[in-house]
């Protein structure tokens, strides 16, 4: 079987490195190859090797040139930032490569544009990679098909504290999806604590009794794995679309 050729945006910060770590299993390292690791130009690891922050033999350096890796890569797996999100939009657009983002924090302005150059190209859109957050998500749609109006539904979400953005793109995931199964809008309540991996909580209260759906992440690898089965899914496609992990994980076949 052909290696995928994967180029991985925001490769030094946390879930960057968690897929490089990855990247370093024998599972992994027969399915893929990475062929840039692209970091900001204020990043400390700039034209550092790539070795030195995980367990891959390889002699590529940290590069803040994406346009210099798109000839030889198949896939673009997008861990940075809403706003630079953008520019990696614009040139996998013009080089037509397919893309995964998994940044969160977008607004919908930025939501459009994404959507927009789907129609030219497949996106996976994944704010959360996580396998298990995902079902959770496809039971949430569930739930909230089956409760009874005027149901109360609240979201809980906790994160480590150096996250920036609140609610978390899976929490406003979340929220769709409960709004979409109820035609109402969940609230949600954002935490910041200590070095929390993620925790997401749906609270349904109806009369007289409650159900709570929760899903923990205990390892940042999680969201790694998440992101390579995209990567794998997404290179079969031989049509543009906007996708997401329901795809990926087949939820939306009957």
């Amino acid at each position: 079987m052909e290696k995928i050729n994967i180029c991985v945006i925001g490769a030094a910060g946390r879930l960057g490195l968690c897929v490089l770590k990855a990247l370093s299993q024998p599972e992994f390292a027969a399915q893929f190859n990475l062929v840039g690791a692209i970091v900001s130009s204020q990043s400390a690891c700039r034209d550092k090797p790539v070795a030195l922050l995980s367990a891959l033999r390889t002699k590529l350096l940290f590069s803040e040139n994406l346009q210099a890796h798109l000839d030889q890569t198949d896939v673009i797996i997008d861990c940075a930032s809403a706003e630079s999100t953008l520019q990696t939009l614009a040139l996998a657009k013009a080089a037509q490569k397919k893309l995964i983002i998994c940044a969160t924090g977008f607004n919908a302005e930025q939501l459009n544009q994404i959507k927009q150059a789907a129609k030219t190209l497949p996106i996976v859109f994944a704010p959360n990679t996580s396998i298990g957050l995902n079902l959770t998500n496809a039971v949430a749609k569930w739930l909230g098909s089956k409760t009874p109006d005027h149901t109360d539904i609240q979201i809980i979400e906790t994160h480590h504290v150096h996250k920036k953005d609140a609610p978390s793109g899976a929490a406003k995931q979340l929220a769709e999806t409960v709004f979409e199964a109820t035609d109402a809008h969940p609230s949600i309540t954002s935490l910041r604590i200590g070095e929390t991996v993620g925790e997401h909580t749906l609270l349904f209260t109806l009369n007289g009794e409650q159900i709570q759906l929760t899903h923990k992440a205990f390892d940042r690898s999680i969201f790694a794995l998440g992101a390579l089965r995209a990567a794998t899914w997404v290179n079969q496609l031989n049509k543009p679309g906007y996708y997401t992990m329901d795809d990926v994980l087949l939820l939306n076949e009957k």
